[in-house]
């Protein structure tokens, strides 16, 4: 297997960068957005092998992302993670997006490698 590389997208820079720890320990080479412009702009640029992602942020939402990949990378929605503190009535907006797995914050650690492993065929 080649290099694996993973964005992490959250506004939060505590889950930032754990999720970046726990990414790194995987041996994938991370890159980070703190909003969702920042994360629209690397998208455009680099072919991510996984993508972490909050919904709730600045500028551009997750929803908007997830929106971006559909339209102009398809290919890498299959390789995307969502983690939210939304309630159940918000991820309606994730309709059409079900084979995107969602991690609900605060979230487990297992839980969240799980879904990492399982976007990424390494588990």
């Amino acid at each position: 297997m080649g290099v694996c590389n993973a964005l992490v997208v959250d506004d939060d820079h505590a889950i930032r960068s754990l999720v970046t720890t726990l990414l790194t320990r995987e041996e994938y080479d991370v890159d980070t957005a703190s909003d969702g412009l920042e994360a629209v702009l690397k998208l455009g640029l680099s072919e991510y092998s996984l993508i972490v992602l909050d919904l709730m942020m600045p500028l551009v939402s997750g929803f908007e992302i997830l929106q971006f990949l559909s339209e102009q990378r398809p290919a890498m929605l299959q390789r995307v993670v969502v983690m939210t503190a939304v309630g159940e009535k918000d991820l309606q907006g994730l309709k059409g997006y079900d084979a995107v797995p969602v991690i609900r914050k605060p979230f487990d650690i297992a839980d969240l490698m799980r879904a990492v492993r399982n976007s990424t065929g390494a588990g």
